[in-house]
């Protein structure tokens, strides 16, 4: 037997320690992330750490909207967020310049039902992927409130009560409602783009971004682009292939999108309403012998009808139905429009009925307080009460902590709501309480 021996592999008493370094060279970064968590666990290494910005990059989260999300950590505040990775691919300056725009405005949005932008900017591409050069268009980066639960497409998996259903959805068009209100659509509203915290809250993400984000990271023109349907649920997945389209989730497109026409708030409502009905009815309401004959569905207008036996009030499917009109101009007048009529066969208190019916509590003590006025003396306002029946501080408090009770964060957005208007309530019927007493002072003294 030879006394020679072959040349030890790098890596000292961890043979396959170097092995390993020598796979690492053309690695990108998700692939370098897991293997120094294998080498950290097989050899107690201390891994590598990659900064965007003052950012730590953690493990990747998932993929989506054009970019990649990792889990990261703020060292300036030691708050864990979510960062978003976005890479030009040669489409040059100006888009990325319109990214980061948007993002900036919408970094101004503050919503309990929408993701949180913390802070918006560029970054190195060469940090996550070893190919790109340094004379590569900078990536942009995005830093959110990071949500821990899952995605609204997971949640819906497992069959819930309609009612809760409803809440949930509820949650989200209040999010997309606040920012409709604002001037931003979302334009990719979808179930995955919706995320239910394991903190009882719904919120919105990759608000506004889908169209920047799109031409940001787009194929170049003429080439085959499959539009691949995303829906969980049997029978939604249509796919569409057209040269020089852009990447998109054509299962929640509006009409108009398919038509290339503008996205604005009113896609954004078709969307919500498509997905609502698939949550509800576990089924798609466009239906068809093949993926033509469904997308012309869509662009009719042809809605399939409830299952049979379902639990669900038919109000809730007019209101879906109306959603899901063709011509944008036909569906609800607004967001909260929509949210208005899906919440008022939930036994919610809406805002529009709880002060109807304050308002009519008031007009019915108003005439009663009238008739009895030939019997008063003295103060003719003595036993007319000083604030709206039915609303006190007491009563305020008590719906309240109901409100607070209530799933997903509806309910306390829906007091801060009526809570607003009630107390401007308050002021208009201490001022008409006042002038309808000076008016029946002569009825008092003449008793």
């Amino acid at each position: 037997m030879s006394d020679e021996h072959e040349p030890a592999p790098p890596g000292g008493d961890n043979p396959l320690g170097g092995l390993l370094e020598r796979a690492r060279p053309d690695a990108g970064f998700a692939a370098q992330q897991s293997l120094q968590m294998l080498q950290s666990r097989l050899f107690g290494r201390t891994a590598q750490t990659t900064m965007v910005g003052r950012y730590t990059l953690g493990p990747r989260l998932g993929a989506g909207g054009g970019g990649t999300v990792y889990r990261a950590l703020d060292t300036a505040s030691g708050r864990t967020v979510a960062m978003k990775l976005l890479v030009s691919e040669g489409r040059g300056s100006s888009a990325r310049a319109r990214l980061l725009r948007e993002a900036q405005s919408l970094a101004k949005l503050r919503h309990p039902n929408i993701v949180e932008f913390y802070e918006v900017g560029t970054f190195d591409p060469v940090l996550i992927d070893p190919h790109a050069t340094h004379q590569a268009d900078d990536g942009v980066f995005l830093a959110m409130e990071l949500v821990e639960g899952e995605n609204l497409a997971t949640w819906a998996e497992t069959e819930h009560p309609w009612q809760l259903v409803l809440e949930v959805f509820i949650a989200a068009g209040h999010g997309l409602a606040h920012a409709h209100a604002r001037g931003f659509a979302h334009r990719d509203f979808k179930p995955s783009n919706v995320l239910v915290g394991n903190d009882g809250r719904t919120r919105v993400a990759d608000f506004g971004l889908a169209r920047v984000t799109r031409e940001l990271t787009a194929p170049l023109p003429g080439l085959s682009v499959r539009l691949s349907g995303e829906s969980s649920l049997p029978g939604l997945h249509v796919s569409l292939t057209k040269p020089g389209a852009v990447i998109g989730t054509p299962a929640y497109m509006a009409p108009e999108q398919h038509l290339s026409s503008r996205a604005d708030a009113r896609s954004d409502q078709f969307s919500f309403a498509l997905a609502l009905y698939e949550a509800v009815y576990r089924r798609s309401p466009f239906v068809g012998p093949t993926p033509g004959k469904i997308l012309e569905a869509k662009l009719r207008g042809i809605v399939a009808p409830p299952p049979p036996g379902t639990k669900v009030p038919p109000r809730v499917y007019q209101a879906i139905v109306r959603g899901l009109a063709p011509d944008p101009a036909a569906r609800h007048p607004s967001m909260n429009a929509l949210l208005d009529a899906l919440a008022s066969d939930r036994g919610a208190p809406t805002r529009t009925r709880v002060i109807g019916a304050v308002a009519g509590v008031a007009a019915i003590a108003v005439v009663l307080a009238g008739l009895s006025l030939r019997r008063l003396v003295g103060d003719p306002c003595a036993d007319v009460p000083s604030g709206p029946p039915g609303w006190s501080a007491e009563i305020a408090a008590s719906l309240q902590r109901a409100s607070n009770s209530l799933a997903l964060g509806y309910g306390v957005n829906a007091f801060e709501r009526v809570r607003e208007d009630l107390d401007r309530n308050q002021g208009r019927w201490s001022l008409a309480r006042t002038q309808v007493c000076a008016l029946v002072e002569p009825w008092a003294d003449a008793v």
